[in-house]
């Protein structure tokens, strides 16, 4: 079923006399910003901060090997985590262990719970 938008679509119209005309194709992209997580050749893991404005959230996308496990952390109490798809998770405090059932991309994201901006440090390991 639907219940969240995903992306924006936005069409430019040119007003020309009473008619509109739209103006080249429409411009698709995500409505929750995406990053992709690299490690360090050799690592299994990396540390990184992340600006999320008030009430708003950030993806990030890491790859795995089927079978390996997924731990993710963040240094602040209003920062909310989740996994984006079909994957047991075990929640902790400001955490997460996920054990990956495919190979492939993966997607977590981290959401600003205050009301304030909040510049958030987030752990990502992989074993």
């Amino acid at each position: 079923g639907s219940c969240c938008p995903e992306i924006i679509i936005t069409t430019i119209y040119k007003l020309t006399g009473n008619n509109l005309t739209v103006v080249g194709k429409p411009a698709r992209r995500d409505l929750i910003p995406k990053d992709r997580v690299s490690f360090d050749k050799g690592t299994s893991g990396k540390t990184f901060t992340v600006k999320i404005p008030a009430g708003e959230s950030h993806r990030f996308i890491v790859g795995a090997r089927a079978g390996q496990t997924l731990m993710v952390s963040v240094d602040r109490d209003r920062a909310l985590l989740r996994m984006i798809g079909d994957v047991d998770v075990v929640e902790g405090i400001n955490n997460f262990t996920a054990k990956l059932p495919r190979g492939g991309d993966h997607t977590f994201e981290v959401q600003n719970d205050s009301a304030e901006d909040m510049e958030i440090t987030v752990n990502v390991k992989i074993l």
